[in-house]
């Protein structure tokens, strides 16, 4: 419908010219409105489909993600427990983390405050458990040094 055509011909019959174009600029102004309302559609119409794609695409991310927690939870239960270990066994354990070099057993006893024969069993305890390692002598004696196992224990009991 031709609006600006239905307005001058009535314009000086109906409307004044003062009136006439009042109208005819309102109807402009609207029209304008429209044409950008119109612009402003489409470009959501086109926003809203790419935010889809994305969403889409971030379920199925979601739903990988959810797939490799599972096998990692099966891996991580799979591993074997590192156990419990004696009070005195944790304390052999963090004071051969502090070492530099290998540990003679009587030096492992007289820091810790044991016996020769209790410290004796417990380091044999552990060397049979893969927690630490011995270096031994021909002489009878041994040096004892924290395994890679020994290490991971205090770490995951929060220890060192």
């Amino acid at each position: 419908m031709d609006v600006i055509g239905v307005l001058s011909s009535v314009k000086d019959k109906v409307l004044d010219a003062a009136h006439h174009d009042l109208l005819k600029g309102a109807y402009e102004l609207q029209n304008e409105n429209i044409t950008q309302l119109r612009s402003n559609n489409e470009a959501l119409k086109e926003s809203n489909i790419l935010l889809q794609e994305k969403v889409t695409e971030q379920k199925k991310e979601i739903k990988r993600l959810r797939v490799s927690v599972k096998e990692l939870t099966a891996k991580l239960d799979a591993l074997p427990d590192v156990g419990e270990l004696s009070e005195e066994e944790r304390k052999i354990l963090q004071f051969l983390s502090s070492c530099e070099e290998d540990v003679s057993t009587e030096v492992i006893a007289q820091r810790l405050g044991l016996s020769l024969t209790r410290a004796k069993y417990y380091l044999e305890q552990m060397r049979q458990s893969d927690y630490v390692y011995s270096q031994d002598y021909t002489d009878g004696r041994s040096d004892y040094y924290i395994a890679q196992k020994g290490r991971g224990y205090l770490m995951q009991k929060g220890l060192i």
